[in-house]
């Protein structure tokens, strides 16, 4: 029986991963290979050869007789081929990201019906964690170019909007976890939108400290930000434990209501923590091997030039050295779970644990940034979206693929399965940071092109931009709250029911009623069958 189920096992695995990885190899020959992806390009250049070109010189003398070249002007027909080649280009980058998300979303419906319950549950938290960042860089974005556009020039410097929305965000969060006490799946949902929206908020105050004097003289003191970010939040945490703590000797709430809130908010705190560490931790490393800072990402930037493929390794060696370090701090979280109980010593150990899952996330995801830069996919792929998108849908794939090796071993026991269950999740949190980095500048180019013409910063595109991301978080947060998240957890999966309606979103009551329960369907289906027979 075993046999015969690891053989079907394996067909499935073949069935899925070749055709995978082929749509894979098919969207990076396109990427790899101009005369894939600049034939008007050629055939402009054939053309000019043949007619011995298209440019015109034109000289002019000046007063004291010097002469000098004027502006080389294109003929009409230049200019129409000129903008055949745009058009093709852009019509190209449209079909490899059409195909590339159709490819990666089938993908999802194989792995969320996988018959291994590991996959199956590790995929539901990719894809939630996915939609969590999702939402939260459309909410913190939103909230930031508001302010910016009204406030930002009496604040002076980006940081300062970004630290008030940082404290401010933490302190929503609080009062809306104690407000929500009692209610698990309010809890769970709001403390992870929370602790993303605060953790960029963090990263965006932070980051941008580490580009000012004297942070940005040297690697060295642009690592001391991260030690002066973790000195803030052990602030925030003290004065919000002391806060808590008042709270639970002037109110009378269960025990375990109490309990349960207190975790909710500590594993929010220590999101946030991890999150900004692992990407602070990040930028040092990259000023330490790169040499110097860049204002933007190496792959988004034309003129700056690859990093050496000796940079690449490293940063990928770098992202390995995390992942040791992510496997052997579970296995010592493990044993300290048991022995230890001192709550201070365990939640070091698990902050820990998650600030090195986050180091290798970003450590990773911009290691393999930098290796398409060396592949020069910039001078082939103008867009900034579809480039970012190639190492959402590479990084998607190939963690994946990944995650089955980890799940094959853990499953044999050939090493620590929870140590590997943590590495598995990790990875599951760089497929996210991934998309991230897509959301990212998909927003930005959607800022750009609702903006009037000539001014970027225009309040007319800000409102469109703002309000378009409120309605994309209208329609994100209650298709992850209701129906994604849920999957992630069996006990939340219990209190929501089978087939919830939107309209708990805001209800009040900690179970919900199953309106689609097992018994149901198969009171239904027996009745279904009588008719049949009669």
């Amino acid at each position: 029986m075993q046999e015969a189920t690891r053989g079907s096992r394996r067909k499935l695995l073949s069935g899925l991963l070749v055709p995978a990885v082929s749509a894979l190899l098919v969207l990076l020959a396109i990427a790899a290979y101009p005369e894939l992806t600049t034939t008007h390009e050629v055939g402009r250049h054939l053309s000019g050869e043949a007619t011995g070109g298209h440019e015109l010189a034109a000289t002019t003398a000046d007063e004291e007789g010097h002469v000098q070249k004027a502006a080389t002007r294109r003929l009409p027909a230049e200019e129409e081929e000129h903008e055949e080649s745009a058009a093709g280009s852009g019509t190209m980058t449209s079909a490899i990201m059409l195909l590339g998300m159709v490819v990666f979303v089938l993908l999802m419906f194989y792995l969320v019906n996988w018959p291994d319950p590991d996959i199956r549950d590790m995929t539901w938290r990719l894809i939630s964690a996915t939609t969590s960042i999702f939402i939260a860089v459309l909410w913190f974005e939103a909230i930031r170019k508001l302010l910016a556009l009204w406030v930002g020039d009496l604040l002076g410097p980006d940081w300062v909007l970004s630290l008030l929305i940082f404290l401010s965000v933490w302190s929503v969060q609080q009062a809306q976890l104690h407000f929500f006490m009692g209610q698990k799946l309010h809890m769970t949902a709001l403390s992870t939108i929370g602790a993303h929206v605060s953790g960029f908020a963090a990263i965006h105050t932070f980051s941008e400290i580490q580009t000012e004097e004297p942070f940005k003289r040297n690697a060295f003191m642009n690592g001391v930000v991260a030690v002066i970010f973790a000195l803030v939040w052990v602030f925030l945490a003290f004065v919000s434990k002391h806060i808590r703590r008042s709270i639970k000797h002037s109110e009378h709430f269960p025990k375990e209501e109490e309990h349960e809130w207190v975790e909710q908010c500590e594993e929010s705190e220590n999101d946030v923590l991890a999150i900004c560490l692992g990407k602070l931790f990040c930028n040092a490393s990259r000023f330490a091997l790169l040499g110097k800072l860049h204002e933007k990402e190496i792959l988004l930037c034309d003129s700056c030039p690859p990093p050496r493929m000796r940079t690449v390794v490293l940063m990928f060696a770098l992202g390995v050295f995390f992942m040791g370090l992510v496997f052997f701090a579970n296995i010592f979280h493990n044993r300290v779970a048991k022995f230890e109980d001192n709550p201070r010593v365990k939640r070091f150990v698990k902050i820990s644990l998650a600030t090195f899952a986050f180091s290798m996330s970003w450590t990773l995801l911009f290691a393999n940034q930098w290796l398409f830069k060396v592949w020069d996919v910039s001078s082939h792929i103008q867009s900034p979206v579809m480039k970012m998108l190639l190492v959402a849908l590479f990084l998607g794939v190939s963690s994946m693929v990944a995650i089955f090796v980890l799940d094959y071993l853990a499953d044999h026991e050939i090493v620590d399965s929870k140590a590997l269950r943590s590495v598995m999740f990790a990875l599951g949190m760089l497929v996210g940071l991934s998309w991230e980095g897509s959301f990212d500048v998909a927003t930005e180019a959607l800022a750009e092109g609702l903006a009037d013409e000539g001014d970027e910063e225009s309040a007319k595109g800000t409102y469109y931009t703002a309000l378009l991301h409120i309605i994309l978080v209208m329609i994100s947060y209650p298709a992850w709250r209701l129906y994604i998240l849920p999957k992630t957890d069996p006990e939340l999966a219990e209190i929501i029911g089978k087939f919830p309606p939107l309209s708990h979103l805001w209800s009040t009551e900690d179970v919900a009623r199953d309106s689609g329960s097992d018994e149901e369907d198969q009171g239904k289906a027996d009745l279904l069958e009588g008719d049949v027979r009669g």
